[in-house]
């Protein structure tokens, strides 16, 4: 049950990166859905491109500036933990104990900072105009 709540955390992920990559409002939806469908992975550093190429390198360091060191680098680490340990249970049936996997209170902590997080990256993409 752990791994298809793992399975299930992540893809709600994406389908929320996605929204709000399509939500933005300066380039068209039509090349973010170009662009966004060649992107499988949830890094930051993945969402960070895709956003700079949704509105802009200025707008993405400007939001990145909302954060506090400290909050960006748990939003980085929550997205890495997971993606991680994802990529390495989405294709294997389980084969004992030397899987890595979280406990369903850590992948909580985790989706509690995730969630957040884009909660703040919607809210400054809304009073900054950049958001639909």
């Amino acid at each position: 049950m752990l791994k298809l709540a793992l399975l299930e955390t992540c893809g709600w992920i994406e389908e929320t990166m996605d929204n709000i990559y399509l939500s933005t409002n300066i380039k068209n939806r039509n090349d973010i859905e170009a662009h966004i469908e060649k992107i499988y992975s949830f890094y930051y550093e993945t969402f960070k491109k895709v956003l700079v190429f949704c509105i802009g390198r200025r707008n993405v360091k400007s939001l990145e500036q909302t954060f506090s060191t400290q909050e960006l680098q748990h939003f980085k680490s929550a997205l890495s933990t997971l993606k991680n340990i994802r990529n390495s249970s989405a294709h294997t049936h389980y084969m004992g104990s030397s899987q890595q996997f979280l406990g369903l209170k850590d992948l909580f902590l985790h989706v509690k900072t995730i969630q957040k997080s884009f909660n703040k990256i919607i809210a400054h993409l809304k009073t900054n105009n950049l958001y639909r």
